[in-house]
């Protein structure tokens, strides 16, 4: 129940009490006059008691920074990051900082903040701001960049209380799918690009390609990183990507050749000569200089990021396990190690896939000599005579004689009428493969599944007498045929 004190303070005023929302005595200070300040502790307890009924929404702590000017919040936003917005506490890198700053001001000067009021219902403002940057050609990761740039500062003043929500909770993510593919060097590619570079560049390339440094990393070496104990380089939080601390082995020629390069220089210089300006444009001129591509059909495009690329190919082509080539290239996954960075080479693709083929050529070419082995042993026991006389009792009928005397009568021969001649001619020609019948319609027969079907046209012609007992195979029997089969295997196991 809402009251005022009977006495008044130092001040001259009385001070009220009210029940609020959560049944909690609450005070305050009210005027110099006691009815009036009792007036007050009523309204407010009637205000919190419809809260409590759900007459009325609870009051947000986000209203009163509605009127807060947007720059003022902006800029300490950017200052805590400056301090510790980066990952374990540290602080944003110098280039993270400017895109974050650079970012946010184009979004201010896109959709005119002024207060942190501005900034409720702005989601489809935002994704028609986005669509229009990639109109104009913006990339994927451009456009994300865009994006996480303002979502990550309403995330920040949700958590301090200066917005109710945030309000880009719902804002699809674009497409991130690499426009452009980094292609790895060969090693070929690589020799020559070391040849033809000057001795404080070759240093630079050959850091690169034998430890996967990224550009900005290289940059930030020092000479003091040189560790000629450990045999490595020391890798700081400040300026990896992943913002973690580690050792990067070096191969013990390239240690020999930095530690001569860097006599007489002090600790805090620059280990390497390279800096962000020139990098790229020097690159380039190397490039033309060893006659390597910039852009290769089917690989991707050559830059200075190729020679982290060609440094996980390496690796992996000389046998390194995934776990290792994913601790050197300091990823978290293996998926960017494998599928990202690690480039599979044409020339390893051709020479497998000739591997594969041949194993597949020596069993075609077995089994097709197989095949005609059993052909040529069935035809033989037919003009033999073995299964002449089966044959003949069982059907009536007699198998051709094929030999090199009938083959020339037939070929100079005029038949005495056409019966005769078509007689022949059926005799002699060989039956079409498609047309083969199925031999009273057992399929797993040896006769027909490892003879007729896959048997050449040329070796049927060298065998009428084989192609005579297909012909009269289905009015043969059970027994005649098991006979003929046991006959032809009994004779190729003797082979």
């Amino acid at each position: 129940m809402a009251g005022a004190r009977k006495k008044p303070n130092r001040a001259g005023k009385y001070q009220g009490f009210f029940l609020n929302m959560n049944g909690q005595r609450v005070f305050f200070t009210g005027t110099h006059d006691r009815r009036e300040t009792l007036r007050m502790g009523e309204k407010l307890e009637d205000e919190h008691r419809q809260i409590r009924l759900g007459y009325r929404e609870p009051p947000r702590s986000a209203s009163k920074y509605k009127a807060r000017p947007f720059a003022e919040v902006k800029d300490e936003y950017l200052a805590w990051g400056k301090t510790q917005g980066g990952i374990g506490g540290r602080p944003w890198s110098a280039k993270h900082a400017y895109y974050k700053a650079t970012y946010l001001a184009w979004w201010v000067e896109r959709l005119h903040f002024e207060t942190m009021g501005d900034l409720d219902g702005i989601l489809s403002k935002v994704e028609n701001s986005l669509r229009d940057l990639k109109a104009k050609g913006k990339a994927g990761k451009s456009l994300l960049n865009y994006s996480e740039a303002l979502k990550s500062f309403c995330l920040w003043c949700e958590k301090r209380g200066f917005l109710d929500h945030d309000p880009l909770k719902n804002l699809e993510r674009f497409d991130t799918t690499p426009t452009k593919v980094y292609r790895a060097l060969t090693r070929e590619e690589l020799r020559k690009l070391l040849s033809v570079a000057p001795e404080n560049r070759q240093l630079v390339y050959a850091t690169a390609s034998t430890t996967g440094l990224r550009l900005g990393e290289l940059i930030a070496l020092r000479v003091s990183d040189l560790n000629t104990d450990l045999k490595v380089l020391n890798l700081h939080a400040e300026w990896t990507k992943n913002r973690k601390p580690g050792l990067q082995p070096l191969p013990l020629w390239l240690m020999k050749r930095l530690q001569e390069s860097v006599k007489g220089k002090a600790p805090s210089a620059p280990l390497l000569d390279i800096s962000t300006k020139n990098a790229t444009r020097r690159f380039y001129k190397d490039l033309k200089n060893a006659g390597i591509p910039r852009f290769v059909p089917g690989e991707g495009i050559t830059t200075f990021h190729s020679l982290r690329a060609t440094f996980a190919t390496l690796l992996i082509e000389d046998g390194a396990d995934v776990k290792t080539a994913m601790t050197l290239m300091r990823h978290s996954t293996p998926d960017l190690t494998v599928n990202r960075y690690a480039k599979a080479r044409r020339e390893k693709l051709v020479e497998f896939t000739e591997t594969v083929g041949e194993v597949a050529r020596a069993g075609v070419e077995s089994e097709s000599k197989c095949a005609i082995r059993v052909h040529r042993t069935a035809a033989n026991l037919v003009s033999g005579g073995e299964i002449k006389d089966l044959m003949a009792g069982t059907t009536g009928l007699e198998t051709p004689r094929a030999t090199s005397q009938n083959s020339d009568n037939s070929k100079t021969e005029t038949p005495q009428n056409p019966a005769q001649s078509n007689t022949s001619k059926d005799k002699a020609s060989p039956p079409d493969d498609k047309t083969i019948p199925t031999p009273g319609q057992e399929k797993d027969t040896l006769l027909h599944s490892k003879s007729a079907i896959r048997v050449h046209q040329d070796s049927l012609r060298l065998m009428p007498e084989l192609d005579f007992i297909i012909k009269v195979w289905p009015d043969l029997s059970n027994e005649v045929r098991e006979t003929i089969m046991a006959m032809v295997t009994k004779k190729e196991e003797r082979k």
